[in-house]
């Protein structure tokens, strides 16, 4: 037997034995090429032989077969992007590792995933690739390292450990919450290290370390620290420093609505807080609300000097010019309006009531019109909204001509103040619309 047929007996043996073992729902595209591209000449020679007879009917139903074969392994090569299929460059880990599958999976999984912004992904990818196969953990605003944790996990056998170096902010993030049930909460995490927003890179990645075993939390304890310097990190030794400074969290604080990663004491005073009292989502009757998204804010928001020409130029596009805060223009008790503000052309708008308004967003219409799928290049998110519309609909609009309270998204800390102003805010930023003396005192 020459070698190349050993070495396709081989990939045959591999890919019945990862599909024996339910790792393959299917056998992997290459492997179904190379089948396929087998049965092409026989087929055509069954066809011409049933030309030959004179089976006019048979030799059609074979030509179907034949062609749909042919359109099949095209498909197939499109999908996995094969420009050099023949050069053997293909590496299909769930078959070249049926041995690793037989034996229940690896050991030990390490990684350091790619951080790619959801943005970018593009919405087909997410729906037709990430959603079907990553349900258990899938958001369509997850960044892709999310899913990374997960076909880690998959690939360990059972009393595995998974190790990786990845951002936190799958752990406070609403994207992140299927995964913080799925990992952090459901299996033994015996280890997290946060390093917030220290350089530990050279990006702004907020780098933590996890440490997993695949196997029921039960009563596993979570060892977790929270890194603030990083010269004194690694002055110390990390080992060292991370005993130093980390907490052992008990099992009873991981699940959903529990404090998961935070000390003893603040989960203690939660706890508390809960049983004495009621929560604001409640007091307030789910009425707080984000900012206002408008999909390119380098168009819609402007300075004064833009806001006082489009003025003069038309007197009605005062009626849709808004004073704007950004989250960072509010601080603790206070705000700073920066003579921002938005031009607020909601959806429904008769654009053509505001000419001024109209002539200046169309400079930038290539950016602002809805991009047909997430592939296209320019353009805002794919939606049913015209372009010179705000991408979101607003519905709760009226809202911020109320009093209200105001903060940021993101603060070192706590930056809550009183708006009488009627500020609209940006996307950066929350409201709480409520015309209650005690829970602006709250």
């Amino acid at each position: 037997m020459q070698k190349r047929e050993i070495d396709a007996e081989i990939e045959r043996l591999r890919v019945e034995i990862a599909r024996f073992l339910h790792h393959l729902p299917e056998p992997p595209k290459p492997y179904q090429i190379t089948v396929a591209e087998k049965d092409v000449q026989p087929l055509r020679e069954k066809v011409q032989r049933f030309l030959n007879k004179g089976e006019k009917h048979n030799a059609e139903k074979s030509q179907k077969d034949l062609n749909n074969l042919q359109a099949n392994i095209e498909e197939w090569k499109r999908q996995i992007n094969v420009e050099h299929y023949d050069t053997g460059e293909i590496f299909d880990w769930t078959v070249e590792y049926a041995e690793v599958f037989a034996d229940g999976g690896f050991d030990v999984v390490m990684a350091n995933p790619p951080y790619i912004r959801q943005e970018l992904l593009g919405r087909d990818y997410k729906e037709n690739k990430l959603k079907p196969n990553f349900g258990e953990v899938y958001s369509g605003t997850a960044d892709i390292y999310v899913y990374f944790f997960a076909r880690a996990n998959a690939m360990l056998k059972t009393n595995g450990v998974g190790c990786f170096i990845s951002s936190n902010k799958w752990l406070r993030a609403g994207y992140g919450e299927k995964l913080r049930q799925h990992l952090l909460d459901a299996h033994k995490f015996h280890l997290v290290v946060d390093f917030g927003e220290l350089p530990v890179f050279n990006a702004a990645t907020f780098p933590a370390i996890f440490l997993w075993e695949k196997d029921e939390r039960k009563e596993t304890p979570t060892t977790w620290a929270v890194v603030k310097d990083l010269q004194a990190c690694y002055a110390d030794g990390v080992r060292e420093h991370i005993a130093r400074l980390s907490e052992t969290l008990p099992p009873s604080q991981f699940g959903i609505g529990k404090s998961r990663l935070a000390s003893i004491h603040t989960t203690n005073l939660r706890e508390t807080m809960e049983r004495s009292g009621v929560r604001l989502k409640e007091y307030v009757n789910g009425e707080i609300y984000y900012g206002i998204k408008t999909g390119l804010n380098g168009a819609f928001i402007i300075n004064c000097e833009t806001r006082d020409r489009l003025i003069a130029e038309d007197e009605r596009s005062a009626e849709i010019i808004k004073p704007i805060l950004a989250g960072n223009d509010v601080r603790k008790y206070e705000t700073h309006f920066r003579e921002s503000f938005l031009i607020f052309t909601r959806q429904g708008i008769k654009i053509s009531s505001y000419p001024a308004i109209e002539s200046y967003l169309s400079k930038f219409r290539l950016d602002l019109t809805p991009k047909n799928s997430g592939i296209d290049e320019r353009g805002r998110k794919p939606g049913l909204y015209k372009w010179f519309e705000i991408q979101d609909t607003i519905a709760y609009y009226e809202k911020f001509k109320i009093p209200k309270i105001v903060w940021g998204e993101i603060s070192q800390s706590p930056r809550f103040s009183l708006d009488n102003s009627k500020y609209f805010l940006a996307n950066t930023g929350y409201i709480l619309p409520l015309e209650d003396f005690f829970c602006w005192q709250f």
